[in-house]
């Protein structure tokens, strides 16, 4: 169906007590999800903003704060935090993770807003990755938004009431829209989404929203599943690694990282599924890839089988019912269900 693929509704707002937006540069925020900060705002949800690079990169990085500044005055969400790292020099770390992790205890914050893994800027990506592993340690969750590539999103946010406000919002970058006409680019990826949606609608932005135990399912099909395995950190879980009934002879033996895989694939406590993935971050990456391979071939194997199987079934019924014996025994069959339905 293609509802399997793309939502055929959208939601009117992404519940939360306090939404954490993680932009990778000055204009991230607005462009990605400018609508749903405004609907955050418009219905008393507390919005938090951090800017990771100085964005010094393509602009003079006190112009583009003022300008993201200018933006969140619109937006009505406050002063963003701007965090200065440099702008296509961030790295996926245990020092950006923490601070990340501190921001969301300190906030409170259900629900972190960031950049997906299929972006094809490398901040943007770093961001993903950094997100990520910090909603994990924090139990909430995350929506993935999109600004310079698309992703395949479970929930469409309609922003028809806020399209003109986060207009009014992006025409702040002003140092931006010289080189690129980024807001027509984002107004027009809004009303792309708005695709399968009613006619009334007429903006839309997507996202990929998961929980915590939703991002490990999702973990193998995502972009960033081989970095949040090697940058768990190890001292942070130390302390609980003997509780996992895992036991392994050789790490480098792929038969051992099956048995995580599978004991990982099992568990619902997303504590418990960090304990094991903490295990996994010695095995060798590409091991862990083979078999991440090897566990999407053998599930489309077996879609595939039962595809074929239905269909076989499907030719043999036709069959039957083509057949001379079948039609001979057709009032038989009639008074059957005729005593049946009287019974």
């Amino acid at each position: 169906m293609e509802t399997d693929f793309i939502p055929y509704q959208a939601v009117a707002h992404l519940p939360a007590k306090h939404a954490l937006v993680l932009a990778p540069h000055p204009d991230d925020e607005v462009f990605g999800c400018g609508g749903a900060i405004l609907a955050h705002v418009q219905r008393g949800t507390p919005v938090s903003v951090i800017i990771l690079t100085d964005g010094s990169l393509y602009g003079d990085a006190a112009v583009r704060m003022a300008e993201s500044r200018a933006a969140a005055t619109l937006l009505g969400c406050g002063e963003p935090e701007f965090w200065a790292y440099p702008d296509r020099g961030l790295r996926h770390d245990q020092d950006l993770v923490g601070r990340l992790v501190q921001k969301i205890v300190a906030t409170g914050a259900d629900l972190v807003y960031a950049p997906s893994p299929w972006e094809v800027h490398p901040d943007h990506r770093q961001t993903a990755s950094a997100a990520a592993q910090a909603v994990l340690h924090a139990g909430v969750r995350i929506a993935y938004y999109e600004v310079g590539g698309p992703l395949r999103p479970n929930l469409l946010l309609d922003i028809t009431a806020h399209a003109a406000g986060k207009m009014q919002a992006m025409r702040c970058f002003a140092s931006q829209m010289e080189q690129q006409d980024y807001a027509r680019h984002i107004a027009a990826l809004n009303q792309y989404r708005t695709y399968t949606l009613p006619r009334d609608v007429t903006a839309a932005e997507a996202y990929l929203l998961l929980s915590a135990a939703d991002l490990i399912a999702t973990l193998p099909s995502l972009p960033l599943g081989s970095v949040l395995i090697r940058s768990m950190d190890r001292q942070h879980l130390q302390e609980t690694l003997d509780s996992v009934a895992v036991q392994t002879e050789n790490a480098d033996a792929l038969d051992s990282i099956q048995t995580l895989f599978a004991k990982w694939q099992t568990q619902s406590e997303p504590g418990q599924i960090l304990q094991l993935m903490q295990k996994m971050r010695s095995l060798d990456d590409v091991k862990l890839h083979q078999l991440m391979e090897q566990q999407l071939a053998r599930k489309e194997q077996q879609r595939a089988q039962a595809v074929l199987e239905s269909e076989r079934l499907m030719s043999d019924i036709v069959k039957i019912k083509a057949s001379r014996s079948w039609r001979v025994t057709a009032p038989l069959r009639w008074l059957s269900a005729r005593i049946q339905s009287k019974d």
